[in-house]
């Protein structure tokens, strides 16, 4: 299952509309790396129906299914927008198949959801489904990971430990399977990792050496050590033939690692009992995997293949980091999310529960701080007085929507941070030209439509003055005041 941990992670289909997101892509990655620019994380996990997510201050927002309380809510009401979760601080984010857990920057875990299995970590004290309590017996994690029904976290001193099922041996224990943990115990692997990923019963841990061992459930091979065995492999196993592994990705019965130079290799159903080799369209910086599909960033866009049942392969997305959920998908990138696929329990975040195969924004998320809503991010600003006019910082570019190359400028280059009409198509793309503004992620909270943050005068279109609710839309008049608005200094 995909987790994300913003202090250690490593690196970590219309014609028309493809094209230009290629080209912005192209350029927004580009800003990305010259910024250093790290995204919030988006999370799911292969078996999960919700998904999470966690900015750049440690909080966590989580949607979806919430029948055992997975969003730390405490409730068991689905929610088809996120909802904010009482932790703090959080370094890392883990979603299982009913739970969900968190690291502390203070060292501690902490889980939420179901516990039938011990998958939360108190020793089943606070019982079955439980709102966040603390993993017993963890004060030095800097990481964590969540499968279907157990969790494992990676400790400052580079061991692993783990809890929950362990029916087919993914704790890694080497010894013995079928007797569930209820507390952490150390996985029985004297290697030191840099990280740890959950399948749905398997798991693996990157050495710092670039190798892989994994361990669990292995029926179609996805330990990845050549064999197929019908019972668990209950001791960490090295990945046959694979070496400079960087980032790892595993889904319900699939493990999937980027090698040098960008390449994946995947192993387990659908590969073969060894790494194979993954024909993308460039290298790969970010990988994830679900049930059934596995999802990649190249260039800056998704790249997704696999089961498509449900849409969960989406369309080509501008993103610095992708997950992958049960039957959904979700990429971030320049401070917004978005998310395609399955939808029956809100995990899109898009307040309806209506798959979809396009793309759509989470509403009411926005992954980084902007307190005074100017478009800049408060750590890059040096006054809380929202600045209207003038130039933006062109040394960063941290604003919202100044996504590519003006039109004008040298190639690959920007006009100090100015938007121009690339930018306002982009805008465009991310926000959509139509659409009931009692549902639009820029309506006013009334969700009368009347007064959207950025509708500002008569629309192209019958119904000028934007009256009624169904012509709550943002139209080009209003991408220019967005252009007006935006073009201004974080400094």
């Amino acid at each position: 299952m995909p987790h994300l941990d913003i202090t250690r992670h490593h690196a970590r289909r219309s014609v028309g509309v493809l094209a230009i997101a290629v080209a912005v892509a192209a350029a927004v990655f580009t800003m990305l790396e010259s910024t250093s620019a790290t995204a919030p994380a988006v999370v799911s996990g292969s078996a999960a129906n919700h998904t999470c997510a966690l900015t750049l201050e440690g909080d966590v927002r989580c949607w979806g299914e919430n029948q055992y309380r997975q969003l730390g809510d405490g409730t068991t009401v689905d929610r088809a927008e996120p909802v904010v979760v009482p932790v703090v601080s959080a370094i890392d984010l883990a979603v299982g198949g009913h739970h969900t857990c968190v690291a502390l920057a203070g060292g501690s875990v902490w889980c939420w959801g179901r516990n039938g299995d011990g998958q939360l970590g108190d020793g089943q004290a606070c019982g079955i489904v439980c709102d966040p309590v603390e993993v017993s017996g963890i004060s030095n994690a800097v990481g964590v990971t969540a499968g279907m029904a157990h969790s494992c976290a990676l400790l400052a001193n580079d061991a692993i430990t783990c809890w929950g099922n362990n029916d087919h041996g993914q704790l890694g224990l080497g010894t013995f399977v079928g007797q569930d943990q209820f507390e952490p115990v150390p996985v029985a692997m004297p290697d030191a990792a840099v990280d740890v990923v959950a399948g749905d019963w398997h798991t693996c841990g990157l050495l710092a050496n670039g190798t892989v061992k994994c361990w669990g459930e292995n029926m179609v091979g996805q330990v990845g050590d050549g064999l197929s065995n019908i019972n668990a492999t209950p001791s960490p196993k090295a990945v046959a033939g694979l070496a400079g592994a960087s980032d790892l990705a595993l889904g319900a019965d699939v493990s999937c690692a980027i090698v040098a130079g960008g390449a994946v290799r995947c192993w387990g159903a659908g590969y073969g009992l060894t790494p194979a080799s993954v024909a993308l369209s460039g290298p790969a910086s970010d990988l994830a995997a679900g049930h059934a599909h596995v999802c990649a960033v190249v260039g800056g866009l998704t790249e997704c293949w696999g089961d498509d049942g449900r849409g969960q392969l989406g369309e080509a997305t501008v993103a610095e980091q992708v997950t992958a959920g049960n039957e959904h998908s979700c990429a971030s990138a320049l401070a917004l999310a978005k998310c395609w696929g399955a939808n029956g329990s809100g995990q899109l975040g898009d307040g309806t529960t209506a798959d979809s195969a396009t793309p759509v924004l989470v509403l009411g998320l926005r992954l980084v701080n902007d307190s005074d809503l100017d478009g800049c991010w408060d750590e890059k600003e040096t006054t809380t007085v929202p600045v209207t006019g003038g130039l933006r910082d062109p040394a960063n570019f941290w604003d919202f929507y100044d996504t590519d190359t003006e039109i004008g400028a040298a190639a690959g280059t920007h006009l100090q941070g100015t938007i121009g009409l690339s930018d306002i198509l982009g805008v465009a793309g991310r926000f959509g030209l139509d659409g009931d503004p009692s549902v639009h992620p820029l309506s006013d909270a009334s969700g009368a439509g009347y007064h959207t943050r950025y509708d500002r005068g008569p629309q192209i279109g019958p119904h000028l003055w934007n009256r009624a609710p169904a012509d709550g839309a943002i139209a080009f008049s209003d991408l220019l005041a967005i252009a007006a608005q935006f073009g201004h200094s974080c400094a």
